[in-house]
């Protein structure tokens, strides 16, 4: 037939889906050995090392939750403990049926104070 050597090395016709790509890292070049992570990042370090411990917030992929699940639903609370959030009417800050812990009750005081005083500066500055 038509078969050529393509990039990769590979004797093939320029028609067959392989043909100078089945060598090609996803930076679009040969033999890189670059691949897409868990969440989509070119050569972007995943959610989980090879030793499979989950990796800091710091150099884990953005999509990847504490849990070193990609896109996953676990969240760091107010305790600094990485637990599955459900959303709705659930609270991941504290355990079910459980006042909320007095740090976050303070943290909740605080944020609502900084906020009050936000706006008042605002609508002072615009005035």
């Amino acid at each position: 037939g038509l078969s050529t050597t393509d990039v990769c090395g590979l004797c093939l016709e320029p028609t067959d889906p392989k043909f100078d790509v089945s060598c090609v890292g996803c930076d679009g070049e040969p033999f890189s050995g670059k691949e897409f992570d868990d969440c989509g990042i070119c050569d972007g370090p995943g959610c989980v090392g090879v030793s499979g411990n989950v990796l800091s917030a710091e150099t884990r992929s953005p999509c990847c939750d504490c849990k070193g699940t990609a896109h996953g639903n676990a969240i760091i609370n107010f305790c600094c403990d990485c637990v599955d959030y459900v959303g709705g009417n659930q609270n991941p800050y504290y355990a079910p049926g459980s006042a909320p812990p007095i740090n976050q009750t303070v943290a909740l005081n605080l944020y609502d104070q900084a906020a009050q005083a936000y706006a008042r500066a605002v609508e002072y500055l615009t005035d």
